[in-house]
């Protein structure tokens, strides 16, 4: 079973690593690829009242130090079974890197993780949308997955960030989510077989985070 899922999760980077996505501001819920796709996609899905709330974390760092960003997840403990999510960042930042040849960032698993299948992340280097590169952002995709529903709450995956050591105090480098969407591929957040309801409420409701300069 775990060789057939690190199968399946090594497609999926493959094919969403060669995408283009596009993006909303995240104070509006959902960050989109494509609103259009969006709302096809979740058009049958109904509103919750609640869901799993997917966040990122907000923390601080010295000039010149490394930052660490957590994806966290809470409200659906063991009732999970396999994410996708991009993230991005300002491209002022240097993501620390496990194996540049391969595009591997450095990560550290959470609790939220424990008993996964597997878990992959990679860094989107190549063929940035425009509306990424004129905003000054990059973008790493993660995705992990578990025989069941059997994901858990908590933190999920730490990446590291190093900080320019001229930053001023007081600067605020913003990270938020970013939703992917194509006839690829799409960022997922799957609860069991068939819950879009509850990926939809985690797309329209998860939250950003920062990385501020003491």
């Amino acid at each position: 079973m775990k060789l057939k899922t690190a199968a399946l999760i090594s497609a999926v980077i493959m094919t969403l690593s060669l995408c283009g996505c596009e993006k909303k501001n995240s104070s509006e819920g959902a960050v989109y690829g494509d609103a259009a796709a969006f709302e096809a996609e979740f058009k049958k899905a109904e509103d919750l009242s609640e869901g799993p709330l997917l966040s990122l974390s907000n923390t601080t760092v010295k000039p010149g130090g490394t930052a660490e960003v957590t994806i966290s997840v809470k409200n659906t403990d063991n009732n999970w079974t396999m994410c996708g999510l991009h993230i991005v960042y300002p491209d002022l930042l240097e993501c620390v890197m496990d194996n540049e040849e391969t595009r591997e960032p450095k990560m550290t698993l959470g609790d939220a993780l424990k008993g996964s299948a597997g878990a992959v992340s990679r860094l989107w280097k190549d063929n940035l949308p425009e509306k990424l590169t004129s905003v000054k952002k990059k973008s790493l995709f993660f995705t992990s997955m578990f025989s069941g529903n059997t994901g858990g709450d908590g933190d999920m995956v730490t990446f590291y960030f190093n900080v320019p050591s001229d930053a001023k105090p007081g600067t605020v480098y913003d990270f938020d989510f970013y939703y992917f969407n194509s006839d690829q591929a799409k960022d997922m957040f799957r609860i069991g077989e068939e819950n879009s309801s509850a990926e939809k409420y985690a797309f329209t409701h998860w939250q950003g985070g920062s990385v501020t300069v003491e």
